[in-house]
């Protein structure tokens, strides 16, 4: 219910993107299998017809949790992959 919330007060103010896992530092604090529960869920609270885009910050210690974050994100949230612009890209290098 806690969760239902957030979320439904989040639509009420009229915010169309939350950023989920990224910003306040609880990350390392959840298993793998913790933060795709929570990211599946907060899918699941968002109201029918509502555009409310998620970004899922999958940074992780491990590559393999990692990808393994991006692909959940990709097929099970329906969050489209964005890889960086070729000028991003070659700043980064």
């Amino acid at each position: 219910m806690g969760l239902l919330l957030v979320v439904s007060e989040q639509v009420a103010q009229g915010n169309d993107v939350a950023l989920l896992q990224g910003t306040t530092g609880e990350w390392p604090s959840l298993s793998l299998q913790e933060r795709i529960d929570l990211a599946t869920e907060w899918r699941r609270c968002i109201p029918v017809g509502h555009k409310m885009k998620l970004i899922l910050h999958i940074g992780h210690d491990a590559l393999v949790d990692a990808m393994t974050l991006a692909r959940v994100a990709a097929v099970r949230l329906d969050i489209p992959w964005q890889s960086p612009s070729r000028t991003e890209a070659r700043r980064l290098r």
